[in-house]
């Protein structure tokens, strides 16, 4: 006989099988993973097991969890902290140590990487201004510090009571709040969080901390889980992941696209910009550093003679331009259906193709890939462009390990920390209204007729602008000097206008200087792929540092700069109708960094805040400028 019987161990969920170290690479056809809320009771008869070892969640910190106050009293419950609300959590120090709160989260091994904070109705005095996150694996275990550092809170409120909305790589932007990455890799199955400091200066006794909800973004884990590394592959498309057409129509199934074979894949063009396809790779993080295109069985016309690659990371980010360029397919066919035998290093040279290889160092989640001219002609209505495969060669890395957007947060809570350390602003536009009355025309016949006014080119909204050429054969355009007296351009942003698509401008080139009598030097040139779709007259123009209004018609080109200039020199030397003697758009946006005077960017191992302060324009979760080949 005996009292009790228990048998320790983890809850895992349904055919769960704990591996030491997990592969490298990332199986081809990973499952979905788990709920971040396993049950506690699996069924009997569990369904076929998920495989899949990590996932990407918005905080660790499940409502549901155990959670206990740590130091100090409050009349508040505990709970409030994590229940997915902005609903007050309020806590009384007690002269101990800095108070706040530990939780045992329902999904028992999580990898933290960052902390959210959000602010409750009321109390700004309050707010937290210093955070303490630490980890242990048992109550008997020691805590260790993952990240401690400063909170950037403003003095806005949240309602009471309202639902956080927040993804695994974005905060809740509707709501008031502040957001700190770290880079860390442990795993941890309890955490806890505390505040030594609030507006009102370092917790003492009677010193009240509140706030509305935490947060902490991570990846929940199974036992044993080691982070993996970089792993280059022959394509980070790999056949499975999710395949929307972009543009255009099409009779063939659009995964044939990145299939694995020469199948065809073949899309009629529109009319309302260069057609292509969307992915979602299976693998959630990748870094691409080329292009593959493989010849079909025939149409050796519609081959894609010039591509657009670009990412972005999630669906309500706006599209970065990662490479543009010429391919330079032969006339000669590949067999349908023959297998791609390609390798990271090298593409498969039994079969005729072209590769493009570019530099780039940004993680993407989300990849799109266009084609604006096939060797029949530009893309216009009934243009057909084809191909038997695309690869994107490059890098899969876990996740969290590299910083994955390559712009600030639309909304930058965190930026009055990284200003005053980097005296670097991310901002949508170096432009404003106040800048109209500098405003000089090149070329322009009419400069001072009514609706050519000056400053609709960047009022924030879609009144039209128009220039009207003046015969000699130069192209038009404007030079500019912004309020803001330094900048770093990132980007140009063109918005179309309510109606003339013939005019809507198709390429651009863009010069800086810092004094009136220096001369121009070259910052960016390229081309413009407006859709035809128009924006009515008088719209606002919502976009971000880091995305433009997707909302409205446009088109972003995006190119390496890190040169700070005071005026800029813009002209458009094509139309979409080569006819054309007027150049029209609604809105024009510059995005990039508002800087002091002798700004530079940061070389190897200089502080950062973002990746453009960085001369490698990659900046790692730890701060410091690097390039991602020596990791």
């Amino acid at each position: 006989q005996f009292g009790e019987v228990e048998l320790p161990g983890v809850w895992v969920p349904p055919g769960f099988v704990m591996t030491e170290y997990p592969t490298p690479a990332p199986s081809p056809k990973p499952t979905p993973a788990p709920t971040a809320v396993p049950t506690f009771k699996p069924t009997a008869a569990p369904s076929i097991a998920p495989t899949a070892v990590v996932t990407p969640v918005s905080t660790v910190l499940t409502p549901g969890s155990t959670v206990v106050r740590v130091r100090g009293y409050n009349t508040h419950i505990t709970a409030t902290a994590i229940d997915g609300t902005t609903d007050v959590y309020q806590v009384h120090a007690d002269g101990t140590g800095a108070p706040g709160f530990q939780v045992t989260p329902l999904w028992p091994y999580s990898i933290v990487q960052g902390i959210r904070v959000y602010t409750p109705y009321n109390g700004h005095s309050r707010d937290p201004m210093k955070f303490i996150v630490e980890g242990r694996n048992g109550d008997t275990e020691g805590w260790t510090i993952i990240a401690e550092g400063d909170l950037g809170l403003t003095t806005e409120r949240n309602p009471s009571g309202m639902a956080i909305e927040s993804t695994p790589t974005e905060p809740d932007m509707a709501k008031i709040h502040d957001e700190v990455l770290f880079q860390n890799t442990v795993m941890y199955s309890q955490y806890r969080v505390t505040f030594p400091e609030a507006r009102s200066g370092s917790v003492a006794y009677g010193t009240i901390v509140q706030f509305g909800e935490v947060e902490l973004p991570g990846l929940t884990v199974p036992p044993g889980y080691v982070l993996p590394t970089v792993t280059p592959v022959s394509t980070v498309l790999t056949p499975g992941s999710t395949v929307v057409r972009v543009r255009g129509y099409n009779t063939h199934t659009t995964a044939t696209a990145i299939d694995g074979t020469t199948n065809v894949y073949q899309v009629h063009a529109d009319g309302t910009g260069a057609p292509g396809f969307e992915v979602s790779p299976l693998w959630p993080y990748s870094i691409v550093q080329g292009i593959r295109v493989y010849t079909p069985s025939n149409g050796h016309g519609r081959d894609p003679m010039q591509f657009i690659v670009e990412g972005r990371n999630g669906d309500t980010e706006g599209w970065s331009v990662i490479a543009l360029g010429d391919l330079g397919l032969t006339t000669e066919r590949n067999p349908a259906g023959t297998p791609i035998n390609s390798s990271p290093s090298a593409p498969d040279t039994s079969l005729v193709h072209d590769e493009v290889l570019f530099q780039n160092t940004v993680v993407y989640s989300q990849y799109r890939v266009t084609f604006p001219e096939a060797r029949s002609a530009l893309m216009a209505y009934g243009t057909i462009v084809q191909f038997g495969e695309v690869e994107l060669p490059g890098l899969t890395v876990p996740p969290g390990l590299f910083v994955m957007t390559p712009y600030p947060t639309a909304t930058p809570t965190a930026a009055p920390v990284a200003a005053a350390e980097s005296n670097a602003i991310p901002v949508s536009t170096v432009l404003d209204a106040a800048a109209a009355p500098s405003i000089v025309r090149l070329n322009d016949i009419y400069p001072t007729h009514w609706y050519h006014n000056n400053v609709n080119i960047m009022d924030g909204t879609t009144s039209k602008y128009e220039m009207r050429m003046d015969g000699s054969g130069l192209p038009s355009g404007l030079e500019v000097t912004p309020t803001w007296p330094h900048s770093v351009i990132k980007s140009m942003r063109v918005y179309t206008a309510r109606n003339g698509n013939s005019r809507d401008p198709t390429s651009f080139v863009i010069k800086g200087r810092n004094t009136d009598g220096e001369a121009w030097t070259l910052i960016a040139e390229g081309a413009l792929y407006l859709p035809t779709d128009r924006n009515s007259v008088g719209l606002t123009v919502n976009s971000s540092p880091s995305a433009p209004d997707m909302a409205l018609n446009h088109y972003e080109a995006t190119f390496p700069n890190t040169v700070a200039y005071s005026q800029y020199q813009l002209t458009f030397p094509t139309t979409r109708h080569p006819d054309s003697t007027i150049v029209q758009f609604a809105e024009l946006e510059l995005p990039g960094l508002v800087v002091p005077e002798g700004w530079t960017c940061g070389g190897p191992g200089a502080s950062c805040g973002n990746s453009h302060e960085c001369c490698s324009e990659f900046c790692l979760g730890t701060g410091v400028c690097s390039d991602v080949t020596t990791q």
